[in-house]
């Protein structure tokens, strides 16, 4: 009877340890974020909205101006042409896909990711072709804001690729 009674005993706290863990592990769930929390998700959304805006209407406008865009890559170039021609019809879409997901916060890590490696990759080519003393019209938003690029437009960047890190923070 001892055996039978230790055994229900033992069972019923080990239910009970259980129970408290349940408890504590839901309630931590529920509770609200902390203020810091609530501040880095807050900054990081309105930054996936930034973000998500700038490549919309940078391949919106590189779509609709298409001909002029892909006249003035020609300073960007890879070297290869199959490479450059690709680019030249993907990237448009590939940002409007990028500032879709952006904006929806759909896979908000992954697209901020992508967003900020093509703006890694956008600025080591504005570098290359800046340290050449060349200062071609950037058409990074199409025919509509067509201005020569210069060291502001590598600063633009990296301001946007913290962005990118702060959509990634947030998320």
């Amino acid at each position: 009877m001892t055996i039978i009674l230790r055994s229900v005993t033992s069972r019923i706290s080990t239910l009970r340890a259980t129970r408290t863990r349940w408890r504590s592990t839901a309630a931590r769930s529920c509770r609200s974020p902390r203020p810091g929390d609530r501040a880095v998700t807050t900054w990081g959304s309105l930054a996936a909205v930034v973000l998500g805006l700038v490549f919309e209407w940078s391949g919106v406008a590189k779509i609709a101006s298409r001909a002029a865009w892909q006249v003035a890559g020609t300073p960007f170039s890879t070297g290869n042409a199959a490479v450059d021609s690709v680019l030249r019809i993907a990237l448009p879409w590939l940002e409007v896909l990028v500032g879709t997901l952006l904006i929806l916060r759909l896979a908000p890590v992954a697209s901020a990711a992508a967003a900020a490696v093509m703006l890694v990759a956008f600025t080591a080519a504005l570098v290359r072709v800046l340290a050449t003393g060349q200062r071609p019209r950037c058409m990074c938003f199409g025919a509509v804001r067509a201005t020569p690029i210069s060291w502001a437009s590598v600063v633009r960047n990296a301001l946007l690729v913290a962005a990118a890190g702060l959509v990634i923070a947030g998320a």
